[in-house]
């Protein structure tokens, strides 16, 4: 859905897969902002938020307070999304737009 989404927004393809971090994506579309945002919620979703503390800091410097503080409750927001699906077997309502 997000991928959709984004798509509907005026994100290209390729845009997409490099916020994903896919292995095939051009890594040098995302802005050094994004890229920071991206560092960080892929530790936080690996390590469950253990040993960040340094990087949550040097993304709210970066990004200023309220930004930083977004990023943080929307990885809260997916992870527990992604909680409760793997706990119900949900699957995705629709396809993502690299299938």
């Amino acid at each position: 859905q997000h991928e959709r989404l984004a798509q509907q927004l005026g994100f290209s393809k390729e845009w997409i897969a490099a916020a994903q971090a896919r292995s095939d994506a051009q890594h040098s579309l995302l802005s050094e902002d994004e890229k920071a945002v991206q560092t960080i919620t892929l530790k936080i979703v690996a390590t469950l938020g253990q040993d960040c503390e340094s990087d949550i800091t040097h993304l709210a410097n970066r990004l200023g307070q309220s930004q930083a503080m977004a990023v943080f409750l929307q990885c809260t927001r997916f992870l527990m999304i992604a909680v409760m699906c793997r706990a119900f077997s949900l699957t995705l309502p629709v396809a993502s737009v690299f299938e």
